[in-house]
């Protein structure tokens, strides 16, 4: 169906505030709510008000939000960062090795934890790759992806990572990070290549069930 029309804004749904994308469609006859990545998205016919479809909004975002069984990691008032609840009204983040960054919005602020999820992830390729007897160079790139928190390529020897893996603590990142150097062994994802991932995090599945509910612990 054709787009018509896209509108952003927030909704206070028990004191959390969550982002909403609205899309009116040509042709739609009946209003579809769905709550993905943290966000409600809809869509509805271009004649429906707004108000109408807020009100059903907050009567569905219940079921919904049980539904999807994942609690917010990054809302106007708080972020998870590396299994830690932190206020982001201050705009201001300080992490333990004394270093901060500063942001007034989320898009800058998701610029410098890529940086801070690169460096960290440089350390734990870097301290793997010695105890897994790997010799190779990666290339390695934070980057947002839609279904998958990391894939490797042989061809360009470059290791990806998603970036909402900042909100997980280094347990869980160290898991994806030994999943995709594993593939350096092993390509596809037989018994033989998860050998490998439990030789050197017996935890896996645990974390990865994490990772699949989108939980924190």
């Amino acid at each position: 169906m054709r787009i018509i029309k896209q509108i952003s804004y927030e909704i206070d749904f028990n004191g959390v505030v969550y982002p909403v994308l609205l899309v009116y469609k040509a042709g739609k006859k009946n209003i579809s709510y769905r709550y993905k990545n943290n966000c409600f998205l809809i869509s509805a016919p271009y004649h429906v008000k707004k108000d109408i479809i807020n009100k059903y909004l907050i009567e569905y975002a219940p079921r919904l939000l049980k539904r999807t069984n994942k609690p917010p990691l990054n809302t106007n008032n708080f972020i998870y960062i590396l299994g830690k609840k932190i206020d982001k009204s201050h705009q201001k983040i300080c992490f333990n090795d004394g270093s901060c960054i500063y942001f007034n919005n989320d898009e800058v602020l998701f610029e410098q934890l890529q940086n801070y999820l690169y460096k960290i992830i440089q350390i734990l390729v870097s301290s793997l790759k010695d105890k897994m007897g790997i010799k190779e160079n990666f290339k390695i790139r934070i980057k947002k992806m839609k279904t998958l928190y990391g894939s490797y390529s042989r061809k360009t020897k470059t290791l990806s990572f998603n970036l909402m893996l900042v909100h997980y603590n280094i347990d869980v990142i160290q898991s994806v990070v030994i999943h995709e150097l594993s593939h350096y062994f092993v390509f596809d994802h037989s018994s033989k290549f998860y050998d490998v991932v439990l030789k050197y995090c017996p935890n896996y599945f645990k974390f990865d069930e994490i990772l699949k509910k989108g939980a924190i612990d």
